[in-house]
């Protein structure tokens, strides 16, 4: 676990329209015991890792008086597509590199 980490959201949602940004970021920490792969005293260390997301719908049925109008949503994570990186005892010899880029998903939200 992270010595430190913290979650910082922010919300607005009025008149049919919401919106929500967040920031997670946790510290470098040892991500594995000591004696790994055989070698005494080594140990596999995460790197500091952080990412900003964004959640945001409009409410077309509110926005223009319509109860029959959908949602219109947008979700991004990731959006400064941040890598998350694990090495073996020393920085330069890194364990692991995970790279997920930056994922869109564009919705469509409505009632029958």
């Amino acid at each position: 676990m992270p010595p430190r980490a913290y979650n910082v959201t922010a919300y607005y949602e009025n008149h049919g329209l919401s919106l929500r940004v967040s920031r997670t970021w946790a510290k470098a920490f040892i991500a594995s015991g000591f004696n790994q792969n055989g070698i005494p005293l080594a140990a596999i260390y995460s790197d500091n890792y952080g990412q900003w997301d964004f959640a945001g719908y409009v409410d077309l049925a509110k926005v223009m008086g319509n109860d029959r109008l959908p949602q219109l949503t947008l979700d991004v994570q990731n959006i400064t597509k941040e890598k998350q990186r694990s090495y073996f005892q020393f920085p330069n010899a890194t364990f692991s590199r995970f790279d997920p880029g930056r994922l869109v998903m564009i919705g469509l939200r409505g009632h029958f």
